[in-house]
């Protein structure tokens, strides 16, 4: 059983802005860092903390893990990772890099995150800026399909400053 009741699995994607505009400074102070370099260390900690809970399912709740050899107690859900780029484009993260095996929503277990993380920091901003053209891609990662129970999750990383269309907009 999963978990014998506990979490469902969850479906993430992180949808991270390129635009030109996230090479600028965070601050006018001298020496600040870019607004990218702040979106690569926030979406590594993302990796890094996603993770770490899942280490301690393996380690705390006797959960199958994929290192595991032996037979656990419970068998842990199943979580999936996307990452998508935008800037007047939009793009799986294995279309900016080769190197990287996320061309849409893949099992975290079986992801080599220290090559996904190098990756994520190889891309490099340019472009006008499509927040909603990001979201859309994610949105249509994320679409149910009728025999997954996994929560759905989209964690956007931009500096807000929408362009180009589709923009992201709220409805009533």
């Amino acid at each position: 059983q999963i978990l014998s009741g506990g979490r469902i699995g969850v479906d993430a994607v992180m949808v991270l802005d390129r635009s030109g505009s996230m090479s600028d400074a965070v601050s006018a102070s001298p020496g600040a860092p870019t607004k990218m370099v702040r979106l690569h260390e926030a979406a590594a900690t993302f990796i890094d903390m996603w993770k770490a809970l899942r280490d301690n399912e393996c380690q705390n709740f006797a959960v199958a893990c994929p290192a595991d050899g032996g037979a656990p107690a419970v068998q842990g859900p199943v979580d999936r990772l996307g990452v998508v780029y935008f800037d007047h484009d939009i793009k799986w993260l294995k279309e900016l890099q080769a190197s990287s095996g996320i061309d849409g929503l893949k099992e975290f277990g079986g992801l080599n995150l220290a090559t996904e993380k190098t990756a994520i920091n190889a891309v490099n901003p340019a472009g006008a800026t499509s927040i909603g053209g990001g979201l859309l891609k994610g949105a249509q990662a994320l679409a149910p399909a009728p025999s997954e129970p996994n929560r759905k999750i989209v964690l956007l990383m931009s500096d807000g400053q929408q362009n180009t269309d589709p923009l992201a907009q709220v409805s009533g």
